[in-house]
């Protein structure tokens, strides 16, 4: 674990691998508040590819998500495929808790680390993670896009009520 990320951004320590996309990020910046997508060639993405998302963000009040990229393993903790669709639409039940993070980044205008979360996916599990929010802008300035990490560390099954019927 190492302490690179501002203090105020994470809720505890990051991994060696998200600090890594992290620093990576940065030195993307170039001098700029936030980098571009353009700034990245998806060959030096590959050791984070399968748990990244790219989600665009709409200038809507309060904005919307849409998943523009989902990594393979993201999706099959999900079990589905969610690319081009907006978080409100695929989230509905947990979208406040979902959204949260992106909204911190967001609205923080930097980076954004959640250590250790729980939070139900779409096959009904409850899944412990990490999760990296770093933002991008084609501008340098406005934020309009997000490049999430999500680093999964446990996943289990929810303890249901037995079926009275």
């Amino acid at each position: 674990m190492t302490d690179s990320i501002n203090a105020s951004i994470a809720e505890g320590p990051i991994p060696e691998k998200l600090d890594k996309l992290l620093k990576f990020w940065e030195s993307k910046r170039k001098g700029r508040q936030f980098p571009s997508k353009t700034d990245f060639d998806p060959l030096d993405l590959k050791p984070w590819l399968g748990n990244l998302e790219i989600l665009d963000v709409t200038n809507e009040v309060p904005p919307r998500y849409r998943f523009r990229l989902v990594g393979t393993n993201i999706n099959n903790i999900d079990g589905e495929d969610i690319t081009g669709r907006y978080a409100d639409d695929v989230f509905s039940e947990h979208y406040d808790t979902i959204v949260a993070d992106f909204d911190k980044a967001l609205y923080k205008k930097g980076p954004y680390y959640k250590f250790n979360a729980w939070v139900e996916n779409l096959k009904g599990y409850q899944m412990r993670y990490n999760k990296l929010v770093l933002p991008l802008s084609e501008d340098g300035n406005s934020i309009d896009m997000l490049l999430v990490y999500l680093h999964e560390l446990e996943t289990k099954e929810f303890e249901t009520a037995p079926n009275n019927t």
